[in-house]
């Protein structure tokens, strides 16, 4: 996980494909994002609002049910497995927002037909009291939104920190994968911005920041990449100090 806060930057990132065959599909060097806006919704963060509720309970033929065709191999590939093995932890760690007042910070689609959706607020973990966050990618089936999870691209968001004095902090995220990312996204508190993007098909960095000062207090940001046929994501809340008090 990395979750609800005021501004964002979306990075959606289409590579240039080379002409020697797929696995020369590259951002450009040093581009910058100028992809088309993502398209909100609700559905998107209905199916996972209706997730967490399942995991809540501890459903496992619920969650099982909400899941994409590649999520179920993955994580299943039977209805059993995924019980035996996968359903216990939903309910310890999504299903702990199930009882809370958790606000959708996020439900969009990507240009790609993407859906990612994330949910932020506090709850309890462990005994412990603590604001976090979810994100997810969704895959558009049967006329309906599936959570696609389980998926080994690597997000890792290298700035902002739990916590920041910068009023314009940078959103600094890498993705990694084996087959060549073709989508990348930030979102701050809900809302796209615009950034650059550096690296290999397979190994990709984005770098964006705010266009305004932010408030002082607490922030969202989102983060997603796609390979085209499997796609990730993740939130994480952050808190600025000595922002603005606009």
């Amino acid at each position: 996980m990395l979750a609800a806060g005021l501004l964002v930057v979306l990075l959606l990132a289409t590579g240039a494909c080379g002409s020697g065959g797929p696995d020369e599909a590259t951002t450009e060097q040093g581009s910058t994002t100028t992809a088309t806006k993502p398209i909100d919704d609700q559905e998107v963060a209905g199916t996972l609002d209706l997730f967490v509720q399942a995991a809540g309970r501890g459903d496992a033929e619920a969650m099982w049910g909400l899941l994409s065709q590649q999520s179920r191999s993955r994580l299943g590939p039977t209805l059993s497995e995924f019980e035996k093995d996968y359903a216990e932890g939903f309910q310890s760690g999504l299903g702990s927002f199930a009882q809370t007042s958790y606000d959708i910070v996020l439900s969009q689609v990507t240009p790609s037909g993407w859906g990612v959706a994330a949910i932020a607020g506090t709850r309890t973990r462990e005994g412990k009291n603590e604001y976090a966050a979810y994100a997810a990618p969704l895959a558009r089936e049967n006329g309906g939104w599936r959570l696609d999870l389980g998926e080994s691209i690597r997000l890792k968001l290298n700035s902002p920190g739990r916590k920041t004095s910068e009023a314009q902090p940078r959103i600094l995220l890498r993705a990694r994968a084996k087959l060549p990312i073709t989508e990348a996204g930030v979102w701050l508190d809900g809302k796209p911005v615009p950034g650059n993007v550096n690296g290999s098909g397979r190994d990709v960095f984005v770098a964006a920041k705010p266009a305004r000062p932010l408030r002082s207090g607490r922030h969202v940001v989102v983060v997603f990449a796609s390979t085209g046929e499997t796609a990730t994501a993740g939130a994480a809340p952050f808190r600025v100090e000595g922002g603005t008090n606009a």
